[in-house]
């Protein structure tokens, strides 16, 4: 791969060779791929090479879906990623020399380099590095850094699972080993915000909606569910394959499975609001699987705090306040309210403008049915709807 560097200053006095130069080393990487058998030897082990980058990085977000919606942990680790990871795409639209330079000047700023690898970035993002005024990351990029936080929060939920619950019986050193592994998720969250707060920065530039970024945000908050609730001891429960007595539900969901019961309803209210916001011909292939995840968080977060909630001492109004939780940004005043005091009651909003409770924890399995009716095309939807109504059949009568 070609390592120069080049000015903007060079750039500007020539765009159409430095538009053309750049076309024919990241070209080779996407469409060349296909007149491989046509090129001399030596063109066609550069090119080969950069396929592989390119589908490397591919194969980093094929790993971290499976990952998520698998509950195991990812297969690849970017310690031994060192591939340049590809440009942005707004390059690739630029239609003329003029075009591709007013895009290279936004993206690249005042130098231009070759890519960073992932493992690079991450490490400028742990450090800090990339959260600087004005800096904006492609989408692509940020999708990729949520690999290796993933990866993080898998583990330690797994570590998690492993220790004992608590009790008489546990060793003192084992209590201070969970207390302390939740201490761990809890940092790994606020780089999520940190990342949040990337993300959000990189998007107020762009002047139409990035469907990508999108997805990058569901992706986001799905990763930040599972830093504060343990979705496979949820689905166990909701299956009753976990014996614990009637009286006992809250108690077991709220010590095993919920952490922050505020910030489970923000972060399952905004995967709901950002899928309602994407047409269905733009969603993600795996959004039926986001809307069951958050489904049955929800559903258990409602089940551990039914009765839980009691108005503060003259906020009664306010304690009371319906919140769209599915239907407000996270910048909304209400929201932050909510998450910092608790004041409100998250609801669910439905098109004709009513509200549903989520005090009633079956509504929510209601609500996300409902959603799932949208789209009827892909058997994966077929197979959702089918578990949540069994669920709302076995549970119908707690």
């Amino acid at each position: 791969m070609q390592e120069t560097k080049c000015q903007l200053q060079e750039c500007q006095q020539e765009p159409e060779r430095f538009w053309e130069g750049w076309k024919a080393s990241e070209a080779k990487s996407r469409w060349v791929f296909f007149f491989l058998p046509l090129l001399p030897k030596l063109l066609h082990r550069i090119i080969a090479d950069l396929v592989i980058s390119r589908l490397a990085h591919s194969w980093v977000i094929v790993d971290q879906e499976m990952s998520l919606f698998s509950d195991t942990a990812p297969i690849l680790s970017i310690v031994n990623l060192h591939s340049p990871m590809p440009d942005a795409d707004a390059l690739w639209q630029a239609n003329s020399p003029s075009d591709w330079l007013m895009a290279f000047e936004s993206v690249h700023g005042s130098n231009y380099s070759n890519p960073s690898s992932l493992r690079q970035l991450f490490t400028r993002f742990v450090a800090g590095e990339i959260e600087e005024p004005g800096m904006v990351i492609p989408p692509l990029h940020l999708r990729l850094l949520l690999h290796p936080l993933q990866t993080q929060v898998c583990q330690l939920r797994q570590f998690l699972t492993c220790l004992p619950d608590g009790g008489s019986h546990a060793k003192a050193s084992r209590t201070v080993s969970k207390a302390a592994t939740k201490a761990r998720l809890e940092e790994i969250s606020m780089l999520l915000q940190q990342w949040y707060s990337i993300s959000k920065q990189s998007a107020s530039n762009r002047q139409e909606t990035c469907w990508t970024t999108c997805a990058n945000l569901i992706m986001y908050h799905l990763i930040s569910l599972n830093a504060i609730t343990s979705f496979k001891d949820i689905e166990q429960f909701a299956r009753r394959e976990v014996v614990v007595g009637p009286f006992r539900h809250a108690a077991w969901l709220q010590s095993r499975c919920i952490d922050q019961a505020e910030e489970t309803s923000f972060h399952c209210g905004q995967v709901l609001r950002l899928i309602r916001s994407m047409p269905e011909q733009v969603r993600p292939s795996w959004w039926a699987g986001a809307i069951y995840r958050v489904a049955l968080t929800y559903w258990a977060n409602s089940m551990a705090n039914v009765g839980s909630r009691f108005p503060t001492s003259g906020h009664s109004v306010e304690a009371d306040r319906p919140i769209a939780i599915d239907a407000l940004t996270p910048e909304d005043p209400a929201i932050t309210r909510y998450l910092k005091y608790q004041e409100g009651q998250p609801v669910l909003s439905k098109p004709d403008g009513s509200f549903i409770s989520t005090d009633v924890p079956n509504n929510i399995l209601k609500y996300c049915i409902d959603l799932l009716e949208e789209d009827s095309s892909m058997r994966l939807t077929d197979g959702i709807k089918r578990k949540l109504r069994i669920f709302l059949a076995g549970w119908k009568e707690s």
